[in-house]
């Protein structure tokens, strides 16, 4: 400032000098404005370098809704003071299913009666509990199983009273992912019972009792005189060769005479009437497991 006066970068500019100046300057501006929106969005889409948080693995519905209640099971322990481990879920395959017959000569032969089941792995609740004093092992199993262990009662298919408690934090677990607990314990413990009553019901029909003989008639051709596949189980173990041509021998004898086949309408007709007599709990259980299914995977990604 010099005698009051502003000292511009303009002064002393024609009007046309000032136009070209004012143009010049307005362009920087502009190109300043969109330099500076670039910076930002490069900033916004450009991820840090370095591994992110590990996906989660891809689990099925069922496994989704097992890991997620030992989660909560173990956020709710984890608040009452003790250790709750959470197991991995099971990558090994499933095992294939023959309830009445082998029916699949060509697995037979390669694999007879299949590998014998794998030991349960250990549990590592267990082995925490086993290391506690006994007054604190004793208050870790009422904090997870509750102390009213009569509180809900369902009597299963059969006859059968099945009770649990109402409180506890696997009680709270489940009913944090199902919503009713009475409702859901009804329900699924119902459901649970279904397949082995089903199997049940089969065996009892006097239609695979005749099928059976059929079998059996095939089998003692084959040089197996066994009446039924669970008398011919019951010859196990066998050397493996041995054991090898008894399970083609039943599976092929299955197929040839319609045994596998009959077994086959005879457990579907069954499951049919299962499902219309326990139509409620069935409905119940598929709606409540249904529901539960985004609140389990939301559970996991919250603790990955």
């Amino acid at each position: 400032m010099a005698g009051g006066k502003v000292i511009s970068a303009v002064d002393g500019c024609s009007l046309g000098e000032f136009a070209v100046l004012k143009r010049l300057l307005m362009g920087m501006a502009v190109l300043a404005v969109v330099a500076f929106a670039a910076v930002v969005v490069t900033m916004a889409t450009t991820r840090p370098e370095g591994p992110g948080p590990a996906p989660l693995p891809a689990l099925d519905d069922h496994a989704a809704l097992a890991q997620a209640e030992q989660a909560l099971i173990r956020e709710c322990m984890r608040e009452l003071g003790f250790e709750y481990r959470v197991s991995a879920p099971s990558t090994a395959p499933p095992r294939r299913d023959f309830p009445y017959a082998l029916d699949d000569p060509a697995w037979a032969a390669a694999h007879g009666y299949g590998p014998a089941p794998e030991p349960p792995a250990e549990n590592p609740n267990q082995s925490y509990y086993a290391r506690q004093p006994r007054g604190r092992a004793e208050a870790a199993l009422k904090a997870i199983h509750g102390d009213r262990p009569r509180a809900l009662s369902v009597r299963v298919p059969g006859g059968a009273l099945t009770t649990r408690s109402d409180n506890g934090c696997q009680a709270e677990a489940e009913a944090r992912l199902y919503g009713e607990l009475a409702e859901w314990f009804k329900a699924e413990t119902v459901v649970r019972e279904l397949p082995s009553l089903r199997r049940s019901r089969v065996l009892a029909d006097p239609r695979f009792a005749a099928a059976a003989g059929s079998w059996a008639d095939c089998m003692r051709a084959e040089g197996h005189p066994h009446a039924t596949p669970a008398e011919a189980r019951a010859a196990l173990p066998l050397p493996a060769e041995a054991e090898r041509k008894l399970a083609v021998a039943e599976a092929g004898c299955a197929v040839r005479t319609g045994f596998a086949a009959a077994a086959t309408t005879l457990d579907r007709e069954h499951d049919t009437r299962l499902n219309r007599e326990f139509q409620s709990e069935v409905d119940t259980e598929r709606r409540l497991r249904a529901d539960a299914v985004p609140r389990a995977r939301a559970v996991l990604a919250a603790t990955r």
